[in-house]
């Protein structure tokens, strides 16, 4: 087995570090730039009413508009017609480029947003505590809507991290449109499916609730208790789905798209 196959934390340590710090004047600049429009706003809803879930909402802006923004061009360097051939070859697995990207978009940025706002959140406050007399309460990133809006924004970049390896050019409404038709043909296959299997009870059926009795007739009396149990089924399933099964799903799309590549 080649060693460049292999997983070794210190390159994927390096394939983290070296972007951050390629791009560091970027990262102060546009921190300083959300630190002076939240000091400006704080200031203004603070003199106003102290808003409670203030920073909450606040970070999950940041972290979604800015989220999607730095994952749409985490692959840039695979793209480049320049950088592209030497960003392949550079002596690290795919797993390790692949997952040096995912770290990067997600849980570094997170958690960097997390750090960034709780340090402004400190200064906001104590500007307006003085000035104002008034404040609100400090960033708390264990705050349910923050970990259930981070845990959320993870499943929902997934996609665009595997397209952001598709993709050269406008990342986003590609993407977008691609799940689109993907949904589209899904759903039209399984409405043929469904008049396949079931199109015996549509027959002489003019509305959705004489097809409901058609069914009933045909599965009893306890057929609203099995139809409201599929229901629930269902909609366990469709949760376990999103929640459990997209992002890792999009993920592995996204690095054998990258093999592939390199290939």
């Amino acid at each position: 087995m080649h060693r460049e196959s292999l997983f070794n934390p210190k390159r994927f340590y390096w394939l983290i570090r070296n972007p951050i710090l390629l791009n560091k004047s970027a990262i102060f600049f546009v921190s300083a730039a959300i630190g002076g429009i939240l000091l400006f706003i704080s200031a203004i809803d603070a003199f106003k009413e102290p808003s409670p879930a203030f920073y909450q909402k606040f970070y999950i802006l940041i972290l979604y508009l800015g989220g999607f923004i730095l994952t749409s061009r985490i692959f840039k360097e695979l793209h480049h017609s320049e950088k592209g051939p030497a960003w392949l070859i550079l002596p690290a697995s795919a797993l390790e480029k692949f997952g040096s990207r995912l770290a990067l978009s997600t849980v570094i940025y997170a958690f960097g947003t997390m750090l960034m706002l709780f340090v402004f959140s400190l200064a906001s406050e104590a500007v307006n505590s003085l000035l104002l007399d008034r404040h609100h309460p400090l960033f708390n990133p264990f705050d349910p809507m923050i970990l259930k809006g981070t845990v959320l924004y993870f499943v929902l970049q997934s996609p665009l991290l595997a397209g952001a390896v598709y993709f050269r050019k406008h990342v986003l409404s590609k993407t977008v449109l691609t799940l689109v038709v993907y949904i589209f043909v899904l759903l039209l296959f399984a409405f043929l499916g469904v008049k396949l299997f079931l199109g015996s009870y549509f027959d002489g059926a003019t509305s959705s609730l004489q097809f409901l009795d058609h069914l009933q007739e045909a599965a009893g009396a306890d057929f609203l208790l099995y139809l409201e149990g599929l229901g629930r089924a269902g909609l366990w399933t469709c949760r376990i789905l999103f929640w459990a099964v997209l992002a890792p799903l999009f993920w592995t799309v996204g690095y054998y798209r990258l093999k592939e590549t390199e290939r």
